[in-house]
């Protein structure tokens, strides 16, 4: 669902940084940071050759509404722009009834490697969900923008697809990779009662006899994740999945068990019990999330389809152990950085 967004009254303030409409005053800084080579082009557009070009891309910028001029407290400078766009979800089905908008943003190339963009793209995340209520925000990046990449998979962001670039970028950028967000910290509860865990756990596990068949494993998850942190989300009282978090130390965590009812597979459930795992990991300092699964020597389709979820989740195969659990289910260790 195509939705427009009007920030002329909205100024938003993050640690460093203040996010507001852009003034005509701007043009010197907008002209400083947009006339330096590598900055527009990471972001689909040519360096400004003269002022003039800035002239018209601050009227642009004022006239949409849609964009924040990032301005640094310490200095009062502009020093980039934010803006809240059309999303690459609005061409398909599965998206259309709901709320969607797109981030794009570009920094001055004098701040690149400060944190200052991620400190902003988590200032719009809390302000497009807890003010807007959008149903998800999406972002994309060149390819070989790896800068970009660190900040959308820093700020919890899920990979979705590769995709080529739209024609005005076909000259330079070739393809580019997209990804999502929804709010998955509201629609998953964390539980607190073991016993309302083991209830969540019995049921879930016990309806995914192919990947929890053998009944003294599935016990020892259920028992087990009873004393850990467990998120789970219901519909009008049923289950439709939990994930449990074993905590290793301060730095790292895992995925201890995660199960979705068959009915809701493919539906982004999976998807958002992971985002609140790192949502939750994050907010505690922890920098690395693990997960084990068998690994592709098991020869089982069913898990396959697990490791295929994981890798799309952002998790990297580390190393497969193929005696850690027994010889006919070789142990497949994934992890990534949050």
């Amino acid at each position: 669902m195509s939705i427009a967004i009007d920030i002329t009254n909205v100024c938003l303030e993050t640690d460093r940084l203040i996010l507001r409409p852009w003034q005509e005053s701007d043009l010197e800084d907008l002209f400083a940071y947009a006339s330096v080579p590598g900055v527009g082009e990471m972001a689909g557009w040519p360096r400004h050759e003269n002022v003039e070009t800035s002239r018209k891309v601050l009227a642009h910028f004022m006239e949409e509404k849609n964009v924040f001029a990032l301005e640094e407290k310490r200095t009062g400078k502009v020093i980039g722009s934010f803006g809240l766009h059309h999303s690459w979800t609005h061409e398909h089905a599965l998206y259309q009834n709901m709320k969607i908008a797109e981030i794009g943003y570009v920094l001055s190339k004098e701040y690149w490697g400060k944190r200052l963009m991620t400190e902003a793209v988590r200032r719009v995340i809390a302000w497009c969900f807890d003010e807007l209520h959008l149903d998800a925000l999406t972002v994309c990046h060149f390819t070989e923008n790896i800068r970009s990449r660190r900040v959308i998979e820093r700020c919890g962001f899920v990979y979705c697809q590769r995709a080529k670039c739209p024609e005005r970028y076909a000259q330079q950028h070739q393809e580019e990779r997209q990804y999502i967000l929804f709010p998955s910290w509201r629609t998953c509860q964390w539980i607190i009662d073991p016993e309302k865990k083991k209830e969540i756990a019995q049921t879930v596990l016990h309806a995914l006899p192919e990947w929890f068949g053998i009944e003294e494993s599935t016990r020892e998850y259920i028992e087990k994740s009873q004393q850990m942190p467990f998120c789970a989300i219901e519909e009008k009282g049923m289950p439709l999945g939990f994930a449990a978090l074993k905590i290793h130390n301060t730095d790292s965590a895992e995925i201890y068990v995660m199960g979705v009812l068959p009915a809701f597979h493919r539906q982004g459930t999976g998807r958002r019990l992971v985002e609140a795992c790192k949502y939750y990991c994050r907010e505690k300092g922890i920098q690395y999330l693990q997960v084990k699964t068998v690994d592709e020597s098991g020869g089982y389709p069913e898990y396959d389809r697990t490791r295929e979820f994981y890798l799309a989740q952002g998790f990297a195969p580390l190393e497969c152990f193929p005696r850690l659990w027994d010889p006919w289910n070789p142990c497949l260790l994934m992890v990534q950085k949050l």
